[in-house]
């Protein structure tokens, strides 16, 4: 998104950014840039600093106060170059100052740094929601044979105490599993992956214990298992992949959700 009061230098932004593969839309003034925003959020935004009615700092001002596009990248393009505009512009939360004139490959690397840097944050957070959702099921499950442990161990039933407590031992074990696949889904950029012929049963047996406790708490059953074809893949992974849906299984399938598990020929 480009906002910029001359036309020339508006038209100039646009034939440059088109030219290099982005999709621009274009404006006048900061309000009508806020509104298009505000109904579908760009990528990046490139904005003037004096505009007749609204300045570039004030529109930075708007978009980082609004929670939905606080994200949003800002490269400030002004003809002022001194100290003071650039830590204003920054202050603010611009992302990049670009002094006019200004050359093709300067406004480019720009925008492709900005957007580089962008994609990286999003990966972060999209990591940082794998992480919690990834790790919630095995603790739920360490947490809960504790309990049933302790609450044992208060009754006297030493069989049972040692029943939850190797079960607890087992949680953790798969706990240990998944950081160490998390930070293996963090590098994957720059690491591979090994994948194999794995015999399917077993992430899902891991699967299924790891829902126990959510099973016991919606009241769910699952079926009887079919006998599952190997398949190419990393196994560790497929085992997240079935505790994800047999949690949502149990979770949203209603109450005392009855689970099945079959195989689709298609």
């Amino acid at each position: 998104m480009v906002v910029e009061d001359n036309p020339g230098i508006r038209q100039m932004i646009v034939d440059i950014l088109s030219t290099t593969g982005f999709s621009v839309l274009a404006f006048e003034e900061p309000q009508a840039a806020l509104v298009a925003a505000r109904r579908r959020e760009p990528q990046l935004i490139i904005s003037d600093i004096e505009m007749p009615g609204q300045t570039g700092l004030e529109l930075i001002r708007e978009l980082r106060a609004d929670r939905s596009l606080r994200r949003v990248p800002v490269i400030l393009v002004s003809g002022f170059s001194s100290r003071e505009h650039v830590r204003t512009g920054m202050r603010l939360g611009a992302d990049d100052y670009i002094t006019k004139p200004f050359t093709r490959e300067e406004l480019v690397q720009s925008v492709q740094a900005r957007l580089e840097r962008r994609e990286l944050l999003d990966e972060l957070d999209s990591f940082a929601h794998t992480v919690a959702h990834d790790l919630k099921g095995p603790l739920a499950v360490l947490k809960g044979r504790l309990e049933l442990a302790a609450m044992f161990s208060a009754q006297g039933d030493q069989a049972k105490v040692t029943t939850n407590l190797e079960s607890a031992a087992k949680s953790a074990e798969r706990l240990t599993t998944s950081i160490d696949e998390l930070l293996l889904l963090a590098g994957v950029r720059k690491a591979s992956v090994s994948s194999g012929t794995i015999d399917m049963n077993v992430p899902l047996g891991e699967a299924l214990e790891n829902c126990e406790s959510v099973f016991l708490q919606h009241g769910a059953t699952v079926a009887a298992l079919p006998a599952l074809p190997p398949a190419v893949a990393h196994g560790p992974w497929i085992s997240h992949v079935w505790s994800n849906f047999l949690s949502n299984a149990a979770k949203y399938g209603g109450p005392a959700a009855q689970i099945s598990i079959g195989r689709r020929r298609e």
